[in-house]
C-alpha cells in the first residue's frame, strides 16, 4: 500500500514511461521522443507531464470506486480484472473504514446474540433432558 499524489506521479512518470516504452515491444520512435522530452523536464509538474505525453493518464489520481480525480490516492496492490492495483481517494477510504467499523460493531453484536442464543438453547436442552428423564421414570 502506498500514497500517491499528482506531484509524486509526475515525478515518477519518466521512469514509468521508460519501463513501459523503452527497450520493450511497445518501443516506437514517438515513444522514445516522449521519453527524451520527459528526461529534459528534470523536476516535472503534472501539467508538464500531461502536455508532454498528451494526456493525463500518467499523473491521474482517479479513484477506482467513485471515478473522481482528487489529486491523491491510496494505492493497494491487489488482483483486479483491469490490473494489479486498486486506487482509492481519501473520501472513499474513509467511507470504507467507517463501514468496516460499523460491520465490526454489528458482528460483535451478532456474536453476543449468538452466544446468548447458544446458552439459552443449551439450558433449554438440559431442561428438556431432565424432564424427559422424569417422564421416563414415571412410566417405568
Amino acid at each position: 500500500m502506498r500514497f500517491e499524489t499528482w506531484e509524486s506521479k509526475a515525478r515518477g512518470a519518466t521512469e514509468a514511461w521508460r519501463k513501459q516504452y523503452v527497450n520493450t515491444q511497445y518501443q516506437t520512435i514517438e515513444n522514445l521522443a516522449i521519453y527524451k522530452k520527459l528526461i529534459a523536464l528534470k523536476d516535472p509538474t503534472k501539467e508538464q507531464v500531461d502536455a508532454t505525453i498528451g494526456n493525463c493518464t500518467w499523473t491521474s489520481c482517479q479513484c477506482d470506486l467513485c471515478a473522481r480525480d482528487m489529486g491523491a490516492v491510496v494505492i493497494f496492490d491487489v488482483r483486479l480484472e483491469r490490473g494489479n492495483i486498486l486506487e482509492m481517494c481519501i473520501d472513499c477510504l474513509r467511507s470504507a473504514l467507517l463501514l468496516t467499523t460499523r460491520m465490526e460493531g454489528d458482528l460483535a453484536e451478532a456474536n453476543t446474540l449468538l452466544e446468548t442464543s447458544r446458552q439459552l438453547l443449551s439450558e433449554a436442552f438440559g431442561i428438556l433432558m431432565i424432564e424427559s428423564s422424569k417422564a421416563e421414570a414415571k412410566h417405568e
